[in-house]
């Protein structure tokens, strides 16, 4: 089965209409301050990186395949899926509250990936406000996420944290 390309050439001088809701929606955007804009997962752009950006580089570029294959440990065991079991929130909250005993931030992030898995990763990230690619880039192993991030994502799922004496 080929592929196959549409090609549309629009005159800039012969755009088409706008409807009323695309208009009301411009002029609803226009009229937000940009301290109500979240740029969480957005990375920054100095000038730098725009004196040095080339029109068009990126433009039909083509995207390799990639190929997932399971990974197996040294005892031929299949790493287990933590998603299948996150059936309820209570059994999300404990799993949740587990892995922020770890030191290691890694574990914590892993956690709420399987967490937005069991959930739906679009569904979490349209609720949470966040585009399916930025979250799943912020919820990588390393990933640099912010707090806010976080926030909105615990939000959307319906926890909290808490903080307690130990």
């Amino acid at each position: 089965m080929g592929t196959k390309f549409v090609r549309r050439t629009i005159d800039p001088a012969k755009l088409p209409s706008l409807t009323k809701k695309q208009k009301a929606d411009l002029v609803a955007l226009s009229a937000r301050p940009d301290s109500e804009i979240d740029f969480s997962d957005i990375p920054e752009l100095t000038e730098n990186f725009w004196r040095n950006a080339v029109r068009g580089k990126y433009h039909n570029a083509i995207k390799p395949r990639v190929k997932m294959a399971k990974r197996k440990s040294q005892l031929g065991v299949a790493p287990v899926d933590a998603s299948q079991y996150l059936d309820n929130e209570e059994v999300i909250a404990e799993y949740l509250g587990a892995a922020l005993e770890d030191r290691n931030p890694d574990v914590f992030l892993q956690a709420v990936a399987d967490v937005a898995k069991a959930r739906g990763i679009s569904k979490l990230a349209k609720d949470a406000g966040l585009g399916r690619e930025s979250l799943y880039k912020a919820l990588a192993p390393g990933g640099k996420i912010r707090y806010d991030t976080v926030r909105k994502l615990l939000d959307s799922l319906g926890l909290r944290l808490t903080v307690t004496t130990g």
